[in-house]
């Protein structure tokens, strides 16, 4: 899975649980080739282990219930005042249209319920 997220050499990992279901050995295996990866791209993990974030993380963010109830390296005030600036300017651009007209979408969706006939039949009658 870590080979098949970096072979297209992305900026940012996305390591959601890379640990949940590894024995104990394999898990800091994991974490150190992540480590390793981690020192010349951003690497945010997504873990319950609070062992494994204290010790291999640079910055840990806490959260509950869709809130963050701590950060461990939080915006400078200066920084802060920057990302308001830069989403008030992301706001003010002009929205961007969908890439294919409505009529076009309608058409290529009965085109595909026409193609998968027996799925769309039993969907429609299925409780």
């Amino acid at each position: 899975a870590i080979a098949r997220a970096i072979v297209n050499d992305p900026d940012i990992i996305l390591a959601d649980e890379p640990t949940g279901a590894l024995d104990t050995q394999t898990s800091l295996q994991v974490m150190e080739i992540l480590k390793d990866i981690a020192k010349d791209r951003l690497v945010v993990m997504v873990t319950h282990n609070p062992e494994l974030a204290e010790k291999y993380s640079t910055r840990i963010v806490r959260l509950r219930d869709g809130q963050i109830i701590d950060d461990s390296n939080p915006l400078s005030p200066a920084e802060t005042a920057s990302e308001k600036e830069m989403e008030k300017a992301m706001g003010q651009k002009k929205e961007k249209k969908p890439s294919m007209s409505l009529l076009t979408s309608f058409g290529l969706s009965f085109k595909n319920l026409l193609s998968k006939k027996a799925r769309t039949l039993l969907t429609s009658f299925s409780r």
